[in-house]
């Protein structure tokens, strides 16, 4: 299921399962008399539960007391400058996040994260920015990271055989709808 624009809003709901969706992470065209808009959030959790499982997303906002489990997945704010994930109004931490085989390209704010597994988080800081990290995590004591690339100045808990050197993965592109989208760049270990 390709969705192009719009956001799934979970109110009231135990758990929703997304799998094997695209909630593409583009600016909504113009359809008909509807005119474009640009990028925005793809889910917004306000009570409730999250899988997203084998898709591709745009941003997320999800209440501190929501959660969302993010596997084999996309998750893109645009650029690694913007939002992927935090809260409904990008102030403060979203709720718990748990992500395996993942890219997530964009900076995140976590309340927790009990597990982060081979994910590649692309974010960055812009001078200026109202973040301290590009990857950030309030509650340090619970979980873990490992086998990820999590980008410098990130405040992860536990991270084990992470890389946060300088040298990020190259990707063949990070345009949504080309043939390599987010597909590691054969080159990308090379130093």
């Amino acid at each position: 299921l390709l969705v192009a624009g719009g956001c799934i809003a979970v109110h009231n709901l135990e758990t929703l399962t997304i799998s094997h969706c695209t909630l593409a992470p583009i600016p909504t065209p113009a359809i008909g008399t509807a005119p474009a808009e640009p990028m925005a959030p793809r889910v917004w959790v306000a009570d409730g539960s999250v899988v997203i499982d084998h898709s591709i997303t745009g941003p997320l906002r999800i209440h501190a007391n929501s959660a969302v489990t993010l596997q084999d997945s996309i998750v893109e704010a645009g650029s690694p400058y913007e939002i992927a994930y935090a809260d409904e109004d990008c102030a403060a931490a979203g709720g718990p996040v748990s992500i395996t085989k993942a890219t997530v390209i964009g900076q995140v704010h976590a309340r927790q994260l009990p597990l982060a597994s081979n994910v590649i988080f692309l974010a960055l800081l812009s001078p200026g920015d109202v973040w301290s990290a590009p990857v950030s995590v309030d509650q340090l004591q619970q979980g873990c990271a490992r086998f990820s690339y999590v980008p410098p100045g990130s405040r992860v808990p536990s991270p084990y055989r992470c890389y946060s050197g300088p040298l990020a993965p190259a990707f063949t592109s990070l345009r949504f709808g080309d043939a390599g989208y987010c597909q590691l760049n054969s080159r990308s270990g090379d130093s």
